[in-house]
């Protein structure tokens, strides 16, 4: 089961990598795009 809204993770970003929101939104965008080729069922 996927949770579309809950993820746990720890990570250090780059010196000078202060743009959190932009950085976390590609990852999640990056998560959804390929979760949706693996998981997506035709019914």
């Amino acid at each position: 089961m996927l949770l579309p809204d809950h993820i746990h993770c720890i990570w250090t970003l780059p010196e000078n990598g202060g743009d959190y929101s932009k950085r976390w939104g590609m990852i999640k965008a990056g998560f959804s795009k390929r979760a949706k080729n693996l998981f997506h069922r035709n019914e």
